[in-house]
């Protein structure tokens, strides 16, 4: 079956999910919210996850565990509303190889699309390691920065106040002062993913970002080799 495209009617569905915060609403229109938002997401999570396993071998493609879910869970969250007025995809390698290691994602707000790459966990001690493995690679992970900013993927991510690094070239002094680093590219053209050639666009979006996901790779694969259990001891409960 080919890509039927995301429209506005999806978002406007999700939206109006979200302000009811309704589970009887909910069941009805759950057909209508899975055939307009989140089997549209699966086909291009499919497309993008086939593209990216080509490309590194170990990316899991499961579109059912790639796509989010609209219900949340509120278990551990201030905001106890039961559902998301958005949707998002994840591209990446299985959960044996997380944390350390950067995804490819792509995702629909009211008001928005955007895609990028980058971790989704970051904390303080591996961020220290993020920053000394830029200084030492310098030269490589910049060429692989200038290719993303050329396709409109920038530097985004909360900066801390206070100088981090100043050990560094000029030009590495942004990429220090992050306490997470992601390339993100967003845009309001939502008629693009309503046409029906835009999981390829997407594809071919991803191809621009696999030099600078080379090196988000390289830089967690030294992470883990030099903190083998770092995964376990982060991720394990604190009392």
């Amino acid at each position: 079956m080919p890509y039927q495209g995301i429209t506005t009617d999806a978002l406007l569905l999700l939206s109006e999910n979200r302000l009811r915060d309704s589970r009887e609403y909910y069941e009805e229109h759950k057909p209508q919210i899975n055939a307009l938002a989140i089997e549209p997401m699966r086909f291009i999570a499919q497309a993008a996850g086939e593209f990216v396993q080509k490309h590194d071998r170990l990316v899991s493609v499961i579109p059912t565990r790639m796509v989010s879910r609209v219900r949340r869970d509120t278990r551990f969250t201030k905001d106890k509303s039961l559902y998301r007025d958005h949707v998002w995809l994840t591209v990446g390698r299985g959960k044996n190889d997380w944390p350390f290691h950067p995804l490819f994602w792509f995702e629909i707000y009211p008001g928005r699309v955007g895609a990028g790459v980058g971790y989704w966990f970051q904390p303080p001690a591996f961020m220290e390691h993020v920053r000394q493995w830029i200084i030492d690679n310098s030269a490589l992970f910049l060429s692989a920065v200038k290719k993303a900013e050329r396709s409109g993927f920038l530097l985004t991510g909360d900066e801390y106040k206070k100088p981090r690094r100043t050990d560094c070239p000029p030009e590495l002094l942004p990429f220090m002062q992050k306490k997470e680093l992601y390339f993100l590219r967003t845009s309001d053209d939502f008629a693009a993913v309503s046409r029906d050639d835009f999981p390829q666009s997407l594809c071919n979006d991803y191809a621009k970002l696999l030099s600078l996901y080379d090196c988000l790779s390289a830089l967690g694969d030294a992470f883990i080799a030099q903190y083998p259990n770092a995964a376990g001891d982060f991720l394990k409960p604190r009392c």
